[in-house]
């Protein structure tokens, strides 16, 4: 389906620039060469109208500019929506169908008006995922489900033994189970088997 044809005269010859779209994706034609192969989702709206170009370096340049500030725009939705790691803003990005330059583009502007803050966010992360009574082996599992820059030394600096034992003695308290199936229970929340039995023999003492 052709949505936009443009002939631009120059001095000698004519340009004929065409853009249509197949199967969700938008081709820029520029004398009847393909130039760009873009996602339709992403760029149809903003296509229906464009400026007078005379070479296809000029295409290009526009449809660069145009795709960065897409994502940059997307970025900023993204996160006014929930918190989001660096790694996990880029998947997200590409998955939407932005190239790899754009995406960078994006989640560098991002840091650069520090409305993406991978430190602070693992920080506060980790306290709410403790206050919850995760433990941290369950907390940094989800760390790296969601593209954080962490490793575990980071998790147990804030996670410290002393706030293990400490959440797994008030969950231990407040659980009806007994025996192995509390052991389960604390394993399966993310807390090491010799802490859960540091704690668990005290209690039985």
């Amino acid at each position: 389906m052709i949505l936009l044809q443009i002939i631009v005269s120059q001095t000698n010859y004519f340009n004929f620039m065409q853009i249509t779209e197949e199967d969700k994706t938008l081709h820029v034609l520029f004398d009847n060469e393909v130039v760009r192969s873009l996602p339709a989702i992403i760029f149809k709206k903003h296509l229906k109208t464009l400026p007078s170009f005379q070479t296809k370096e000029q295409v290009l340049e526009f449809l660069d500019d145009l795709e960065k500030k897409l994502a940059k725009r997307r970025a900023l939705y993204l996160l006014s929506k929930r918190q989001y790691f660096e790694g996990k803003l880029k998947e997200t990005l590409q998955k939407k169908g932005f190239s790899e330059e754009s995406t960078e583009y994006a989640v560098e502007e991002m840091l650069k008006y520090a409305y993406l803050n991978d430190d602070l966010g693992v920080e506060k992360f980790i306290e709410r995922e403790m206050r919850q009574g995760k433990g941290p082996y369950m907390i940094l599992q989800k760390l790296k489900h969601k593209k954080a820059k962490v490793n575990a030394e980071i998790v147990f600096s804030i996670y410290t033994r002393e706030k293990q034992l400490e959440m797994i003695q008030s969950l231990s308290e407040k659980s009806k189970k007994k025996g192995n199936q509390l052991i389960g229970y604390l394993e399966r929340r993310g807390f090491s088997l010799e802490v859960i039995l540091s704690v668990i023999k005290n209690l039985e003492q």
